[in-house]
């Protein structure tokens, strides 16, 4: 396994340390292989020197990850993707793990949001829109994971992307447009996808200005936005006024 240039101190608890590892050794972490993970979990607590206020939650999630690798080894559980809470002795984890890495992606947007610098860059400037006390009336969870797909997207483009995209110019990304452009298109359609509204090549300031465009519309009460099932696509509707 190759080592983690990082102490336990950096991370925020146990599931930021296993969701590191996971990414770190490019795991499919809706097929976790959970004896290698668990093996490489264990060996990280073994190279700290745990104090005891931190130790408990990290050796919590050991025991767990000990007691999933226990019943995998059971004839029933051959390793193959989770679908089913019922099913897998993983599933509880994934979901935790996913719920998770949603929180930790809508964090790290809030943080760009509060540091000027990182928005108003040479790659692209963003007119930010002015956001009232109303509240969002949403699951911010929804809006994470919606957000976390994109970047993915994103992500998945630019390791393929040939070298001309690698030059960009500074361009100017308004929110309120994007909220025109939005409702626009659901005069047409009465249903739109949000992985539809961008392509995976449009750069990050535009996918930014168009999360933003639909925060703002959703406090707005103008649109609504639903998942029908965990993992599925978001669905965004117009609201009747």
């Amino acid at each position: 396994m190759s080592e983690l240039a990082i102490r336990l101190s950096t991370f925020e608890g146990p599931l930021d340390l296993l969701l590191r590892l996971i990414e770190q050794e490019e795991i499919d972490i809706y097929n976790i292989p959970i004896h290698r993970i668990t093996e490489q979990y264990l060996r990280r607590l073994e190279l700290e020197e745990l104090d005891p206020q931190s130790a408990a939650e990290f050796l919590l999630l050991a025991t767990e990850l000990l007691e999933i690798k226990s019943r995998m080894l059971l004839p029933d559980h051959q390793l193959k993707p989770v679908y089913s809470q019922d099913e897998d002795p993983r599933a509880q984890l994934l979901e935790r793990l996913l719920t998770y890495r949603r929180v930790k992606v809508a964090r790290e947007l809030l943080f760009d949001l509060h540091e000027p610098q990182r928005l108003f860059s040479e790659e692209f400037l963003l007119e930010l829109p002015s956001f009232d006390e109303k509240p969002l009336l949403m699951d911010p969870a929804i809006l994470s994971e919606a957000y976390s797909r994109a970047l993915r997207s994103m992500e998945r483009f630019s390791e393929h992307a040939p070298k001309s995209f690698e030059r960009f110019t500074k361009r100017n990304y308004s929110v309120s447009l994007k909220q025109r452009d939005i409702l626009q298109l659901l005069t047409y359609i009465s249903t739109v996808q949000f992985s539809s509204l961008l392509s995976a090549s449009a750069p990050k300031g535009e996918w930014v200005a168009s999360f933003l465009a639909l925060l703002k519309l959703q406090q707005d009460q103008r649109i609504h936005l639903s998942q029908p099932e965990l993992f599925s696509e978001i669905t965004i509707e117009k609201r009747s006024r």
